[in-house]
């Protein structure tokens, strides 16, 4: 089954146990869910196999990924959007690995019911266990695997824009020869 994965605070989300209406939710959450130009941008896997290439797509977009102590993906199912009726549209978005760049979705033309609709939809993926939690050490391993596979390398890293990742990539490539 397909999935939608995107970034989130999970100490924002109820726990998955806690049966509280959306009107009784922390309006902290949407914080998670702020679109831009009426999307939400996410990453594309076509089962739970492919979580892992969707968040390394992700992870190799930006310098915020190279410090993180801990990062949190939620993994929404594609029926749940499709069945609330909302516009999944293929989209290719920046990220260092190019073959990946297809696995960008937005989650277009959203009014404020769809926010709403999308509270609900992340809270039961919540309930279903659908989260991915990585700690720094893992979010390295995503990395070493994607310089191992020859999908990223330092010099593909535009240094002017993302030095931190260019100095952790190149650290890591310097790791992986030494062994």
């Amino acid at each position: 089954m397909p999935f939608l994965l995107r970034q989130i605070n999970r100490e924002n989300w109820p726990e998955p146990d806690c049966s509280i209406p959306h009107e009784e939710i922390d309006a902290d959450v949407l914080r998670d869910l702020v679109p831009s130009e009426n999307t939400l941008s996410f990453w594309y896997a076509k089962d739970k196999a492919e979580w892992n290439d969707a968040i390394t797509a992700y992870i190799c977009s930006s310098d915020k990924f190279v410090i993180i102590e801990s990062i949190c993906f939620i993994a929404i199912d594609t029926e749940d959007l499709d069945a609330a009726g909302f516009s999944i549209l293929k989209t290719d978005n920046f990220t260092y690995i190019e073959s990946y760049r297809e696995k960008h979705r937005d989650v277009a033309d959203l009014k404020i019911p769809d926010i709403e609709s999308l509270v609900d939809i992340v809270m039961d993926a919540i309930k279903r266990k659908q989260v991915s939690f990585l700690t720094t050490d893992e979010v390295k391993d995503l990395y070493r695997e994607a310089i191992k596979k020859k999908l990223l390398s330092s010099s593909m890293i535009d240094k002017q824009k993302h030095n931190k990742l260019r100095k952790l990539i190149a650290q890591l490539e310097s790791e992986q020869q030494s062994v």
